[in-house]
């Protein structure tokens, strides 16, 4: 077996006054030869990732990201798949019409996000088991044995048959969510509402 591995990754923050700004951009690839039962064939993975974020006064902020994936798991045209997702939040307790409260509420932040993952594993088994691989594809394999002439011989016959509709796995979430601080943060607590919708489990 082999396997190799690459990552590249930029990163970008800076900050103009009361602007706090960030970018990330990911890129990364594997590959793996002679995986599980199928010697002949390797297993490929890539990815690309990026990431914006702005904020405020640390006030307003807002986060937007999105991943673009490919897997050799499925077939030609299944194979990639595009995940976005945005978050945004508001600090309440920093504006100016807060202030008669700031001796006993320090921190009240809402939030709101929504956002999709993809996801290529079969998740009726062990989370680190992936689809049967290369289910795509009609594969062969040793049949009952028969006598021929002197000779006892194998037949060859077909295995399952393919599924060429195979892709990622999507789960999308809306989430809803309120931070909060009392007494110079000596009380505090975080409250959330999601609603996550699955599409296409393997």
């Amino acid at each position: 077996n082999r396997d190799w591995y690459a990552e590249a990754s930029f990163n970008y923050n800076r900050t103009f006054g009361y602007h706090n700004v960030g970018a990330l951009l990911l890129y990364n690839q594997s590959k793996t030869y002679y995986p599980g039962s199928y010697t002949s064939i390797p297993y490929g993975y890539v990815g690309l990732v990026a990431r914006a974020t702005y904020d405020y006064k640390h006030r307003y902020m807002i986060d937007a990201n999105m991943g673009y994936n490919g897997s050799e798991n499925f077939a030609e045209g299944k194979r990639f798949g595009f995940f976005p997702s945005v978050s945004a939040a508001w600090r309440i307790s920093q504006e100016s019409f807060m202030e008669p409260t700031s001796d006993w509420l320090s921190n009240l932040k809402i939030r709101a996000s929504y956002g999709t993952t993809g996801n290529d594993m079969d998740l009726s088994k062990d989370p680190i088991d992936k689809v049967d691989a290369f289910s795509y594809l009609q594969k062969y394999q040793l049949g009952e044995k028969y006598i021929f002439g002197n000779n006892l011989a194998n037949t060859i016959v077909a295995g399952a048959t393919p599924n060429y509709a195979l892709t990622w796995a999507t789960s999308t979430t809306y989430n809803g969510g309120l931070d909060f601080g009392f007494f110079n943060n000596r009380l505090s607590g975080t409250f959330d509402a999601f609603y996550r919708k699955e599409v296409d489990i393997l």
